[in-house]
């Protein structure tokens, strides 16, 4: 919130800004729903432990990605 003058009040970001960020952040979401679905059923492919890159997905998202196509790319190398 902005002050303008003794008890006037102005939004920070107009309504449409805040809309946009929210259908982005939901868009963000989905993505990241898809991708936690195809690195398990991926990993259970490669016989990796699907449930761990779960977690490991969990508790570091991107980190987590960058890691698994690293390993998934070694593991079919080998």
């Amino acid at each position: 919130m902005v002050l303008l003058e003794r008890g006037e009040v102005m939004t920070a970001l107009p309504i449409f800004v805040i809309a946009l960020l929210i259908i982005l952040a939901i868009a963000l979401i989905i993505v990241y729903i898809y991708l936690v679905q195809y690195i398990y059923k991926d990993a259970v492919k490669r016989d990796l432990n699907g449930e761990l890159w779960i977690i490991i997905l969990l508790l570091s998202p991107i980190i987590g990605i960058i890691v698994y196509f690293i390993v998934r790319k070694a593991k079919s190398r080998s």
